[in-house]
């Protein structure tokens, strides 16, 4: 959902919780959904990680080659330790796709800092075995050169 304020930029609502909304601001944060911040807007570099991160975990859609990767396949792929290895040889290649399919879908009104410039792993991808889960981190960069960075912990579920 969006919405639109006195500058023309769109704006929607924030699903991630405790990201700064100032750009040229690197940040590191935990993914959550936080009810308490429901209704909040963003815009700018949130906003693109956003989208960043629904195309990232989001299945490939036969019909529309620019939704989706191959990520949830490769963590459904096995026990812990096989959906870690796949999703370590997968996660490069998604990452290219994310960053084509948002390339593809800018116009020359988009604001700068709510395009991407490029998107990249930081650090290694941990495997938690207590928990069950893998996090990655990643960074992304805007054309303006606005960067924030997300910890990603993926539970694995089966």
């Amino acid at each position: 959902m969006s919405n639109t304020n006195y500058d023309g930029r769109t704006l929607d609502l924030c699903i991630l919780g405790a990201l700064p909304y100032s750009a040229q601001t690197t940040a590191e944060v935990d993914s959550t959904l936080d009810i308490a911040r429901g209704g909040q807007i963003c815009a700018g570099v949130v906003k693109l990680m956003q989208k960043v991160m629904i195309l990232l975990l989001t299945y490939s859609q036969r019909y529309d080659p620019f939704w989706g990767t191959d990520v949830p396949e490769a963590l459904l792929s096995g026990n812990l330790n096989k959906a870690a290895t796949r999703l370590g040889q997968t996660l490069p290649t998604a990452m290219s796709e994310v960053v084509a399919s948002l390339k593809a879908q800018e116009y020359l009104e988009m604001p700068l800092d709510e395009r991407i410039d490029r998107l990249e792993q930081v650090d290694e991808m941990t495997v938690d075995y207590l928990t069950g889960s893998i996090s990655i981190k990643i960074r992304v960069t805007t054309l303006l050169g606005a960067q924030i960075e997300l910890v990603v912990p993926i539970r694995k579920l089966v």
